[in-house]
């Protein structure tokens, strides 16, 4: 049997692990539905979204493979965002109450997970800092330097759509100014990977 968490999870939680298969823009959840579960992404992606009176919305957050998803829910009785598939997703729900339990108990996997969620907070921050850039060219390099592997690399797993609204761009910005940054040999595309050249 595959293990579907982190290997900091004890054995004993895999049995009351269950997994939801998702299509892009299914609901895993509303905004002030009871906090039952964390979520682990096996493949695709989630984001969180917030929708504005005219019907817009804005991408508060979003998680790929490999990461977790409305961490938020440990300290709170409801969600305060709507979540939605930004690609066909295999997703781990995790019954919150185990995580709690852990955290209170198992100091080795307080400390793991407290990482993983120090992670994911310097993402939402470096979220923050780029919306701050007046130019998208300025936006989309910051993102590319902060997301970026140890190889300078980047795998964008969401649509250019959900990618340009995280950054606070419109698609055709985000296509344009990628194009720019190419031509200036700045970056190399292929398909779902960007290369930093510098």
């Amino acid at each position: 049997m595959r293990k579907l968490l982190p290997d900091y999870f004890p054995e004993q939680i895999e049995s009351k692990l269950d997994i939801i298969n998702l299509k892009k823009n299914d609901c895993l959840f509303h905004v002030d539905d009871s906090v039952e579960s964390l979520f682990y992404i096996l493949k695709g992606g989630v984001k969180a979204v917030r929708y504005h009176f005219d019907g817009t919305e804005s991408i508060m957050l979003s998680a790929g493979q490999k990461e977790f998803f409305a961490e938020s829910g440990i300290a709170t009785q409801k969600y305060v965002c709507d979540a939605v598939a930004s690609q066909d997703s295999e997703i781990v729900k995790i019954p919150i109450d185990e995580i709690r339990e852990l955290l209170a108990s198992d100091n080795n996997f307080t400390l793991a997970f407290t990482m993983s969620l120090a992670k994911m907070l310097r993402k939402q921050c470096s979220k923050y800092e780029r919306l701050r850039l007046n130019k998208a060219k300025d936006r989309v390099y910051h993102y590319l330097t902060c997301e970026s592997d140890e190889n300078k690399r980047v795998n964008i797993s969401s649509t250019i759509g959900d990618w340009a609204g995280e950054m606070g761009l419109e698609p055709e910005t985000l296509y344009r100014t990628l194009k720019e940054l190419e031509s200036d040999n700045v970056i190399t595309r292929n398909k779902k990977n960007i290369s930093l050249n510098l």
